[in-house]
């Protein structure tokens, strides 16, 4: 009794007696749609106190909705008794809700349509609502759009309302019309809209917004606590309905915690908006609501746009959605809803997410980054299923890759390098052998990924190639043994370990090919035709592949070809693989601009993969050094960026120099070689150095760490280099500059080019010397000359030498032109 008392007080403002019994007629027999206003006075009566006559009738309605306080009375009976008519009631809460469909809505009003939906599905939640017949299809599609419409648009927020502008002749441009020429239908219709837009115009305070979203948040909570009980088994337009409004909730806000969907979760304990919408989905796929996997495909498929980062709603078009760290969190729940139905429904569901999958790869949009989260998602929805269906998808994902549209190439390649970070799945026996070779790493890497590389599309080599050079990254990074390693089924390529822990240990993963008795060229490009299907792949040999691709009309894709080659040699013994080095210290002579830089870090990587291999040492100085002349300055800069970092940075002072540094190591052999095998780069070098000096690159400090190995096994080297830079930087240890030279000329045989070179360090210094060291060292070089004492070599340098310390002597111009005078002499007798 005391519930029904307190009913009767709640319903007090919803019966007003000038209600006219035909208006609550006609709203039910136009179905909720076009129906004639309320009277406004009777609307005045019902909001006299404003929200309270919602919540006061939501409190009396509550008892016998759940059952509290032992209410079992009926409801019903006390209608019929209190000549209270629930249609009326519905019709009045359809008033409140049919006004927030409308534009220019205030915030009062957008809450008093979210609480009359509130209170329509209470009174749907009261035992015998479906006997008396309070359902109505519109009525309730109305409710739960109001969901979406109560919350103002984006373009709406954060506006703020227009003031009214003064008429005046501006205001009004009919003024200034020609006489007997009336206003265009189109201007008046222009005008129509410019006062409709800007009747918009209202502005949302932050409180009137939160107020909004509280009410939202507690009409959706109220909602799902009837969903369980309210079957929409026969009411798949209602289902669809309510999917699409729950899907465009899941980005209402932020959540800022990990987002649960399961039926432990208390509906009290959410917080946030989208948890109580995939709360709501996950209620809707239960049986109750449908049978079989209809509900669960419709969820799917409005999820979909969710996944790919599509703009959710009505229509077949959909943009993307700028990435940002919202969207892709909405993203990541989205996935894991799906997972957590997966782990729940199991096989039941299979098909359904197989489906999911596809569409997936059908309607991905054709830009990186979307296609990268798309591939993720993709291959996290896809961990979940057993190996049988797992097999099947690849299977299918196999005929994709081979689609006559280029983005589904393309995608599919993103998808095979998701899977290739996961680990290998284990083999499964209950499959048949056809479908256990769709579980392997092998048949992604060999069938899918390796035929791509060969696709006629420029767009797909390149991303074949770019995706098998970060794959062979995978198989040395990687500590999962499932990623198979790398052979090349070639008489030319042989496999070492190059380095410990690498993963590399004749693995076939990469050396597939077909039996031919012909092992030459590829015939070409895998051509696609109509139907999808490869026309003519050519034996699978990859290094064949490679130097074809490496040589492509296409930039991108000889970019792409050098960095799989790089990727394969820095794990390679490279000593039978002349040819394949030759190619990659060509392309720094690559027309392309981005191509000679690709090569230049290609072979650098190389380089340090395998800092103490001799080929590749040479290849690399024969490939960056002359490239200090590049007519592209970015490409100079490029070389001279590398040969720094090579040569130069890596020179510390003899004391501190240990033969297991790698990179000291490297740097001496580099300098060895160019005063030996590769002297030829002599007048590229010089490039650089003078470049070099320019920048004042050479500090004391540096010049002391050279110095320091003059007396060593890097003898050679260190007065190659003395003599590139003395020039730029007089500031020498002179005495040990003239010990040295004591110390060699004396010698029987000295070494040609060292002695060269410490005559060359002499001429630059020959003005900083004392007197009496200059004269000596004069008479020394003279004395040399003139016995014929040096080799040819020797000569040139030693000439030059002469003539700068006979400058340096000179105090007066007279007297450096009669000791250039005697030089000559000297000269005349040498070449005689």
């Amino acid at each position: 009794m005391v519930a029904l008392r307190g009913l009767g007080s709640g319903l007090q403002p919803w019966c007003p007696l000038d209600l006219r019994l035909e208006w609550v007629d006609t709203v039910w027999e136009l179905d909720f749609t076009e129906t004639e206003p309320l009277d406004p006075s009777i609307e005045a009566e019902i909001i006299e106190t404003g929200l309270a006559a919602f919540t006061k009738l939501y409190e009396s309605l509550l008892p016998f909705a759940t059952g509290e306080h032992g209410s079992m009375e009926s409801i019903w009976t006390f209608f019929i008794e209190n000549n209270v008519s629930h249609s009326t009631l519905v019709a009045l809460f359809y008033h409140f809700v049919q006004i927030v469909h409308k534009k220019n809505v205030s915030v009062q009003y957008r809450e008093y349509g979210l609480h009359a939906a509130g209170l329509y599905f209470l009174l749907l939640e009261v035992p015998g609502s479906v006997a008396n017949q309070v359902f109505h299809p519109v009525m309730f599609d109305k409710c739960i759009q109001t969901l979406k419409k109560s919350w103002p648009q984006e373009s709406n927020l954060n506006r703020k309302r227009k003031k009214e502008q003064p008429k005046s002749s501006q205001a009004n441009p009919g003024r200034h019309r020609k006489r007997g020429k009336p206003p265009r239908r189109e201007d008046i219709e222009m005008d129509e809209i410019i006062e409709e837009q800007e009747d918009e115009n209202i502005c949302f305070s932050a409180r009137d917004l939160s107020q909004i979203r509280n009410a939202i948040f507690h009409l959706l909570k109220n909602f799902l606590r009837l969903l369980p009980k309210f079957s929409l088994k026969e009411k798949p337009q209602c289902v669809q309905n309510c999917i699409e409004v729950f899907v465009s909730l899941t980005n209402f806000e932020p959540v800022l915690h990990e987002c649960h969907v399961t039926q432990a979760r208390a509906l009290n304990q959410a917080k946030y908006i989208p948890e109580l919408a995939y709360y709501g989905l996950y209620l809707l796929c239960s049986p109750i609501h449908g049978e079989g996997d209809k509900v669960i495909s419709c969820v799917f498929h409005q999820m979909l746009s969710v996944i790919l980062m599509l703009e959710v709603g009505e229509g077949s078009h959909r943009a993307p959605l700028a990435v940002t760290s919202q969207v892709i969190n909405c993203r990541n729940q989205a996935v894991q809803f799906i997972s957590a139905l997966v782990d729940e429904l199991k096989e039941s569901i299979f098909p359904v997410v197989r489906i999911l999958l596809q569409h997936i790869c059908a309607k991905v949009v054709d830009k990186s980054e979307y296609r990268t989260f798309a591939a993720q998602s993709l291959v996290q929805l896809l961990s979940k299923l057993p190996c049988g269906e797992y097999a099947m998808f690849i299977a299918w994902l196999y005929k994709y890759s081979r689609s006559s549209k280029i983005p589904h190439r393309v995608f599919t390649l993103d998808v095979v390098l998701a899977l290739l970070e996961l680990p290998e799945r284990e083999v499964d026996n209950t499959l048949s052998l056809e479908h256990q070779k769709f579980l392997k790493h092998k048949f992604l890497v060999q069938e899918i990924m390796f035929d791509r590389c060969l696709d006629k599309a420029p767009t797909v080599r390149s991303k074949a190639l770019s995706s098998f050079a970060h794959c062979l990254e995978l198989t040395v990074t990687s500590a999962s043994e499932s990623i198979l390693e790398l052979l090349i089924n070639s008489p030319t390529f042989s496999v070492i370990e190059s380095h410990p822990g690498t993963l590399l240990r004749n693995s076939s993963a990469f050396s597939y090919q077909r039996q031919t008795s012909n092992r030459s060229e590829p015939s070409g490009e895998i051509n696609i035709d109509s139907s999808g299907e490869t026309v003519g792949s050519g034996e699978r040999c990859v290094m064949a592949m490679l130097r074809r691709r490496i040589r492509d009309e296409k930039t991108n894709v000889r970019k792409s070809a050098l960095q799989v080659l790089v990727s394969i040699l820095k794990h390679c013994d490279v000593s039978g693989m002349k040819e394949d080095l030759w190619i990659l210290q060509d392309q720094c002579r690559d027309p392309a601009v981005s191509v000679r830089k690709q090569a230049l870090q290609s072979l650098t990587e190389l380089l340090m993969a395998q800092p103490r291999c001799v080929q590749i040492q040479k290849a690399w100085l024969r490939g960056v050094v002359p490239v200090v002349m590049d007519c592209e300055s970015t490409v100079q800069e490029k070389a001279l960026e590398f040969l720094d970092q090579l040569l130069l940075q890596n020179i510390r002072h003899h004391s501190h120099f240990h033969s297991g540094d790698d990179s000291q190591v490297l740097a001496w052999a580099l300098l060895t070689l160019l005063t030996t095998e590769s002297q030829e780069l002599s007048r590229y070098l010089n490039k650089a150095f003078h470049i070099w000096s320019k920048k004042e690159k050479f500090s004391p400090t540096f010049i002391n760490n050279v110095i320091s190995h003059t007396g060593t096994e890097h003898s050679a080297p260190a007065w190659m280099l003395l003599s590139k830079i003395a020039g730029s930087s007089p500031r020498l240890d002179y005495s040990r500059i003239i010990q040295s030279w004591e110390k060699i000329s004396s010698q029987q045989n000295p070494n040609s080019n060292t002695l060269g070179h410490i005559l060359c360090v002499i001429g630059h210094i020959a003005k900083h010397l004392p007197k009496s060291t200059r004269d000596k060292v004069t008479d020394a070089v003279k004395c040399k000359l003139n016995g014929f004492q040096w080799s040819l070599e020797v000569i040139s340098s030693a000439v030059d030498a002469l003539q700068r310390l006979c400058r340096a002597s000179a105090e007066t111009p007279a007297e450096e032109q009669h000791w250039l005078e005697k030089e000559s002499c000297v000269q005349r007798a040498v070449r005689a």
